[in-house]
């Protein structure tokens, strides 16, 4: 529980709650900014900060109330500002497979983001890539949100991946690839990807977002 005197602080300077190693970053944190907890790494917002509203912008630039999700597949699961946004906000009567390889930011969520209360949400401690290999499922809508700190793992960036992407994507299915866009070598990155995307999986476009100083860009596939 956040207490109301830390609730007002947060909105002056964050407060620092839990420092932990991750499996995959050095420095997992959580503080309390603007009233609610937040997931930190030493370089990045991990969830409920800048992240939360890269993709409040692209859900709403892409209108997805207009569409019928019934399934969908979160890589890279964080503490579940995704999820909020589309059981709560959004409204989705929507099941949910959530694939986290970082145990220590599945015991995050588990602490301070109250994730239980996803009754409709399956979490699962496993490399996204791996996942994606084997699942035979079928989902509506597909976020992909795999950064490492402030890095997304090249092994992503493969055609291997984005075929799988492909195949576990339902006809009319919406993919949407969360990517850093903040210097030549991540802008050229991401601008390659988009070119394998719409080759492999079709109509994908280039969405540039900047939230809290930093540049990233959403890879969004629409049928």
């Amino acid at each position: 529980m956040i207490s109301i005197a830390q609730k007002i602080i947060s909105y002056i300077f964050p407060l620092n709650i839990e420092k932990r190693r991750g499996d995959l970053t050095n420095q997992l944190e959580i503080t309390i900014e603007n009233g609610r907890h937040v997931l930190n790494t030493k370089h990045v917002n991990y969830s409920f900060g800048g992240l939360h509203k890269v993709f409040e912008k692209i859900f709403e630039k892409e209108k997805i109330e207009t569409l019928e999700i019934k399934n969908v597949l979160i890589l890279g699961f964080g503490a579940g500002d995704v999820v909020e946004m589309l059981l709560e906000k959004y409204k989705f009567n929507c099941s949910i497979t959530g694939i986290e390889k970082d145990h220590v930011v599945i015991e995050l969520a588990m602490k301070y983001f109250n994730i239980k209360r996803f009754q409709n949400l399956k979490l699962l401690n496993e490399d996204a890539f791996t996942y994606v290999q084997s699942s035979q499922e079928s989902f509506d809508m597909i976020i992909i949100d795999l950064f490492v700190d402030d890095k997304v793992p090249k092994k992503f960036d493969q055609d291997d991946f984005l075929n799988n992407i492909n195949k576990l994507k339902a006809s009319k299915g919406i993919v949407f690839f969360n990517r850093p866009f903040y210097d030549e070598a991540t802008q050229k990155q991401s601008l390659e990807v988009a070119k394998k995307m719409n080759q492999i999986i079709g109509n994908t476009s280039l969405n540039k977002i900047k939230s809290y100083g930093i540049e990233n860009c959403v890879l969004v596939h629409r049928h």
